[in-house]
């Protein structure tokens, strides 16, 4: 499946028609994708601003190796916080230590 987000023709077609944002730079610079209106927006091109914006993403970003418990572990930490309308602050920090040290626990070297 190598080939679906590297062919411009099928990242076009994931990207109009099952509003998959692209990521091949060949789509994202092409007027044909930035130029598009878009009725969920109201008829802007809002491609264009989020094309100029995908720019600014840092390279460097990796995904966690346990995503599935970070996932997870949101609706218990951070989750739980926003549905009391509690504070935020401290649920991120109780997700944190619960990310911390379950990525310790498998053995990960986790920067803190």
């Amino acid at each position: 499946a190598k080939w679906i987000n590297n062919d411009k023709s099928s990242t076009s077609l994931f990207a109009s028609k099952q509003f998959l944002w692209p990521t091949a730079n060949n789509v994202l610079s092409d007027p044909a994708f930035t130029d598009t209106k878009s009725a969920f927006y109201g008829g802007q091109t809002v491609n264009k601003t989020f094309s100029d914006i995908s720019k600014t993403v840092d390279t460097k970003f990796e995904w966690l190796p346990y995503m599935d418990f970070a996932y997870s572990s949101f609706t218990d930490t951070i989750g739980k916080a926003i549905a009391a309308k509690g504070d935020l602050s401290a649920g991120l920090d109780t997700w944190q230590k619960a990310l911390v040290d379950y990525g310790t626990q498998q053995g990960f070297t986790v920067n803190k």
